[in-house]
């Protein structure tokens, strides 16, 4: 694995990345989440983003956008899933993907389903998030999602092993609505100010 930095030093990096906007796309903002988490000041932070925005082709506003770009050839590296590998070879049976493993770890994005507190089908829902959660769904989870099952123990397909786990890090702890509004405040300015 390589750091942010010396990925950013190498010498084929040049306007050649395509990443999610961090106000509009959990992918984005993660990775605003995970840099941050990197740097060990804002100042740090702001040099990172004012050294890493010029080797931008363009911020997505989702990952479909962004990936879609990828895949017809206008970006060669996006922002993206360690499981994307996993869906080439399993669907395209293509091996051409390669994932950039950054030291350190990696964002763990995790989706969740809950019930509403006041809901009227508060029942109904309690059983559907059970079914969402037994092995029945979460066998299909892998090649459909193309995330990782909840359900310790679910097997997964034989593309999932060519996955390299990096370490999850895990970066909900002590963040409030309004350090996320900072943070993104503060990035709109370093991009939009970047020559």
């Amino acid at each position: 694995g390589l750091t942010l930095s010396e990925f950013l030093s190498l010498e084929e990096i040049r306007k050649k990345i395509v990443i999610e906007d961090p106000r509009t796309s959990t992918v984005g903002f993660s990775f605003l989440r995970w840099t941050q988490n990197e740097c060990k000041s804002t100042e740090m932070l702001e040099k990172m983003w004012k050294e890493f925005f010029p080797k931008l082709i363009t911020v997505s506003p989702s990952w479909s956008g962004a990936y879609g770009m990828f895949l017809k050839g206008e970006a060669d590296w996006v922002l993206s899933y360690t499981t994307s590998r996993a869906y080439h070879l399993e669907n395209d049976k293509n091996d051409q993907y390669e994932v950039l493993y950054l030291k350190g770890g990696h964002v763990l994005q995790v989706e969740g389903a809950g019930v509403v507190k006041h809901s009227k089908k508060a029942q109904l829902i309690t059983r559907f998030l059970e079914i969402l959660v037994g092995k029945e769904v979460q066998i299909h989870i892998p090649t459909t999602q193309w995330m990782y099952p909840v359900l310790k123990g679910t097997p997964l397909p034989k593309s999932y092993n060519s996955i390299v786990r990096p370490k999850p890090l895990k970066l909900t702890s002590l963040f409030t609505e309004s350090n996320r509004k900072e943070l993104i405040e503060h990035w709109t300015q370093w991009v939009t100010h970047s020559p």
